[in-house]
């Protein structure tokens, strides 16, 4: 029961995090404000800049549609995981796999929001990362 309600919370920072970069990188899509360079230049200059890679796309495109995908990535762990742990929490800590991916990916989030990110995410990727870890640890006694 007490592994159960971590996971729960595990998913919550997750859910919030993901939310909100999901609804900033929609507002900066048309108004860019948040999660963008603070040099107005330099976004005029990322809106018609193409990538070395291909020119189907230009730099300030391929930017939002990243933190988009980003998004949902984080959203998509912290709704199964959420879904997991309230309806099928026997299954989740049945499979050793099921068991440690959520702790996992909350670790690798904590690792690149310290390495490559800002505050808000480590703190809140710590936060998921230490539940779904103590669930996990005691799921597995």
């Amino acid at each position: 029961m007490i592994a159960q309600i971590l996971f729960v919370l595990g998913t919550l920072p997750l859910l919030v995090l993901g939310t909100a970069h999901l609804v900033f990188t929609l507002k900066d899509h048309r108004l860019p404000r948040f999660i963008v360079p603070r040099s107005t230049a330099l976004i005029h200059q990322m809106q018609s800049e193409p990538l070395r890679l291909t020119h189907e796309t230009d730099m300030w495109r391929a930017w939002i549609g990243f933190n988009i995908s980003h998004s949902i990535a984080v959203l998509l762990l912290g709704v199964g995981y959420l879904y997991l742990s309230l309806e099928h929490f026997q299954l989740l800590t049945a499979d050793i796999f099921m068991l440690w991916t959520a702790p996992s990916l909350a670790w690798v989030f904590v690792i690149l929001s310290r390495f490559f990110w800002f505050s808000k995410p480590f703190r809140g990727s710590l936060i998921s990362a230490i539940l779904f870890t103590a669930g996990a640890v005691l799921a597995s006694t």
